[in-house]
Formats: C-alpha cells, sequence, structure tokens
C-alpha cells in the first residue's frame, strides 16, 4: 500500500482524465459484456477498480472502499474527491477491491419509483478478463444492448471465479430495481453487469457454490 501521501496524489484526476474514465464506464454499460478500458495511466498508478469513485464522486456523494486496506484508501479518496465515506449500505458508488467479499443484498437497490438511488459496484478481478465465442465461458450477458449474448472469460484462480460468482448470483434482476456493476481487472479492462442485464453463470462455477 503506497504513503498516505502517493495514495491521494494517485487518487487525484484532471478533467480530461475524468471524463475519459467516465466515457469508459458508460460504453461498458451500454454495451454489456464488451471489453472497454481504462486510460493506460490509470493501472499504472492504482487499483483500477477505484477509477469509478475517482471520476464520478464529488463533494458530499457518499462512496464505500470495501476490503484490504480500505481505511487508508477512503481517507485519500475524501480527501482528493470530497466525497464522504460510508458503509456499504449507504453508499451510491461502491469499489470492493481484489480478494474482498461484500452480499449485493445489503446494498441501494432502489425502488420501482426511484431507480435513480440504487448504487453503482465497482469489483477487482484479479484476474484478466477477454471475451469468449466458446463454451469456456464464466459469464454471458443478455439483454438490453446486447444483440444475442455476449460471452466474457476470466482468466484466474478457480477461488476468485467463485468470488465472483457469489457476487453475481446473489444479484437481484428485478429491474428497474437492483444496482449497476463494472468488472475491472487488474489491467483496467472493464465489463459493464446493468441492472437490467440477464446473467449466466458456467455451471461448474454454480455446482460449486451449491456445494460449499
Amino acid at each position: 500500500m503506497p504513503n498516505p501521501a502517493d495514495l491521494y496524489r494517485a487518487c487525484i484526476t484532471e478533467v480530461h482524465e475524468s471524463q475519459a474514465i467516465f466515457r469508459c464506464l458508460l460504453a461498458a454499460l451500454s454495451r454489456p459484456g464488451e471489453i472497454i478500458h481504462l486510460p493506460d495511466a490509470v493501472p499504472s498508478r492504482i487499483t483500477p477498480c477505484l477509477a469509478p469513485l475517482m471520476a464520478l464522486v464529488s463533494h458530499d456523494t457518499p462512496f464505500s472502499v470495501v476490503g484490504s486496506g480500505a481505511d487508508e484508501v477512503s481517507d485519500a479518496m475524501t480527501r482528493a474527491t470530497f466525497g464522504r465515506s460510508t458503509p456499504p449500505g449507504e453508499a451510491a458508488f461502491v469499489a470492493v477491491m481484489e480478494g474482498a467479499v461484500i452480499d449485493p443484498h445489503t446494498l441501494r437497490q432502489g425502488t420501482d419509483l426511484r431507480p435513480d438511488v440504487a448504487c453503482q459496484v465497482a469489483v477487482a478481478v484479479d484476474g484478466i478478463l477477454n471475451t469468449s465465442d466458446g463454451d469456456d465461458s464464466f459469464l454471458s450477458i443478455a439483454g438490453p444492448g446486447v444483440r444475442g449474448t455476449r460471452r466474457v472469460v476470466i482468466d484466474a484462480e478457480a477461488s476468485e471465479l467463485d468470488r465472483l460468482a457469489r457476487f453475481l448470483t446473489k444479484r437481484i434482476e428485478q429491474p428497474p430495481r437492483g444496482f449497476d456493476a463494472w468488472l475491472i481487472d487488474k489491467c483496467g479492462a472493464v465489463v459493464g453487469v446493468p441492472r437490467t442485464s440477464r446473467l449466466r453463470i458456467a455451471a461448474r462455477h454454480t455446482d460449486s457454490l451449491q456445494g460449499a
């Protein structure tokens, strides 16, 4: 973990970089399952799953960081963005660091009348995201923004795939309620999973969860 001064500087984004990150995140949600890349400078200086907080959190916006080093990162993010660190269930934006586990049911889901109060979640992937045309996919995504089905494969350890499967299979699919999510790997590749998407996790991972 960098020292507090370096971590604070890493969380600061200038206007053009914030706009580039925002466009990446928007494109990922508009085209679910497609690989979109964050600006190269982001993964070179900070954990990429923090990029949504860096670009989208502003004065008094409630945010939460979950996982190892969360207190230090939250302090730096508060100074850099003027946002407000809160428990995950109160946050508009949540970053889930590598290896961290969070129950999706504890997050803000919005309501039928106020879907806009739901949170947006960035989940770090300890591996490499890529697309797949075969049967080796970890995740299949269908629904608005997808013609047919898009498939995503993740080059990662089985324990990491099970962690991600546990998070995604607990997601509530009752739009307009729910939350939007980004899976972000350590190289800055992003896959958007909007609340309107229909997901299918590879059977070998759902089977392992049932046996856990």
